[in-house]
C-alpha cells in the first residue's frame, strides 16, 4: 500500500461511504444545474430581445409624440433630413389659392374657372364610402355622374335613388382578382367604365391604403397608364407610414418613393390648395424642425404647367438599396 494512502479504521467505513454518496449527489446536482442553465440560456438566445421601455422624454404631456433627431443621429444622413423636410413642406404648404372655394357636403371644391365642375359631362370618382356620403349626394344633385368604389362596405342606402353608381372594387396598383374581390388600377377602372377619353372633374380617395397606392402607382411606375393628367381636382386622405418610427427613423422605401411622387406631382401641374391634418398626435422628424402629423386631408388641383417626363416614371430609386448593402 502506498505511503500516501492511509488505511481507514473500520469504525469510520460507514461515514466514508456516506461522504462518497454525498459527493456524488453534489456532482449530480451541479451537472443538472449547469444543464438547466444551458437550456434557459438557449431559450433566451432563441427568443427575440425584449423591446426597450419607451424613453420618458419620447412623449410629452401634450399632443406631441417626440422622436428627437439627436436620438437617431447615428442613422440619419443629411440627405434623409432633406427628404423629410421636402415631404412635410410639400404636405403643409399650399401652392394655389382658390378664389371660389365652396363646401360641398363633406368636401371643399374649387369653383374657379376652368376647374369648376360643370353640369354637362361632370364626372366624379369617389373611393371609400365612409359614414358621410353627403358630398357624393350633393354632386349627383348638381348633375354630375358619380361613381362610388368600396369593396369593404355596402352601397349607402339611398345612393341608387340619388343616381350614384356603386362598385365593390378596390383601387390598387395592379389589376387582379383576390378571392372574390376585384382589384383594379385607376386606369383600368376608367377603361372598364368607358371613361378613357373623359376628364374626371373630381377624384376623391378617402381609403388610406388606396391614396398612397394611387400616388406611388401613378408617379413612380410606368406599369400602368398615366391618367392623373385627366383629373382636375383630387381630394385624398393620406396616411403616412409611421411604423418606421419604431426603427430609429431609418430611411424606408415608402418615404423615398413618396418624395419622388410629390416632386413629380408638381411637375404634372398639381398644386396644393388645402391641407388639414386629421390625427391628434404629432411627431418630430429629422430635418423638419417642427411637429408634424402623419395623416393629412389634401385638396389638390391640376392647374400648373405639365412638364412631367412620362418615360422617367419608371426610373428606380436605388438610394435605399445602395445604402443598405454598401
Amino acid at each position: 500500500m502506498p505511503a500516501y494512502i492511509t488505511k481507514q479504521p473500520s469504525c469510520s467505513r460507514a461515514g466514508g461511504r456516506l461522504r462518497r454518496v454525498l459527493a456524488v449527489g453534489v456532482v449530480v446536482l451541479l451537472t443538472a444545474a449547469s444543464f438547466g442553465a444551458m437550456v434557459v440560456a438557449a431559450g433566451v438566445i432563441g427568443r427575440p430581445a425584449p423591446r426597450p421601455a419607451a424613453s420618458a422624454t419620447a412623449r410629452l404631456p401634450t399632443d406631441v409624440a417626440v422622436i428627437k433627431p439627436d436620438v437617431v443621429a447615428a442613422f440619419i444622413t443629411g440627405r434623409d433630413r432633406q427628404m423629410y423636410r421636402f415631404i412635410f413642406d410639400w404636405l403643409e404648404t399650399p401652392t394655389f389659392s382658390c378664389g371660389d372655394l365652396r363646401a360641398v357636403g363633406s368636401e371643399s371644391v374649387c369653383f374657379d374657372a376652368p376647374l369648376a365642375p360643370v353640369t354637362t359631362g361632370c364626372l366624379v370618382y369617389s373611393v371609400g364610402v365612409g359614414a358621410d356620403w353627403s358630398f357624393e349626394r350633393q354632386m349627383a344633385a348638381r348633375g354630375c355622374e358619380v361613381h362610388l368604389f368600396d369593396p369593404t362596405a355596402p352601397m349607402p342606402e339611398g345612393a341608387a335613388a340619388a343616381g350614384i353608381r356603386f362598385y365593390p372594387w378596390e383601387v390598387a396598383s395592379k389589376s387582379i382578382w383576390i378571392g372574390e374581390r376585384l382589384r383594379l388600377t385607376l386606369a383600368d377602372i376608367m377603361t372598364e367604365l368607358g371613361h378613357t377619353d373623359r376628364r374626371i372633374q373630381f377624384l376623391k380617395v378617402h381609403d388610406d391604403n388606396a391614396a398612397m397606392r394611387l400616388l406611388l402607382d401613378q408617379m413612380t411606375s410606368s406599369k400602368n397608364r398615366f391618367v392623373l393628367d385627366q383629373v382636375d381636382q383630387i381630394s385624398i386622405a393620406l396616411r403616412l407610414p409611421i411604423y418606421m418610427l419604431q426603427h430609429d427613423l431609418r430611411i424606408n422605401m415608402e418615404y423615398d418613393l413618396l418624395e419622388t411622387a410629390l416632386g413629380r406631382a408638381g411637375e404634372v401641374g398639381i398644386r396644393l390648395v388645402r391641407s388639414t391634418p386629421f390625427d391628434q398626435v404629432r411627431y418630430w422628424f429629422p430635418g423638419v424642425e417642427r411637429a408634424v402629423h402623419s395623416s393629412y386631408h389634401l385638396l389638390m388641383v391640376r392647374t400648373g404647367r405639365d412638364t412631367l417626363d412620362r418615360i422617367d416614371r419608371n426610373q428606380k430609386n436605388f438610394r435605399l438599396l445602395q445604402r443598405t448593402w454598401s
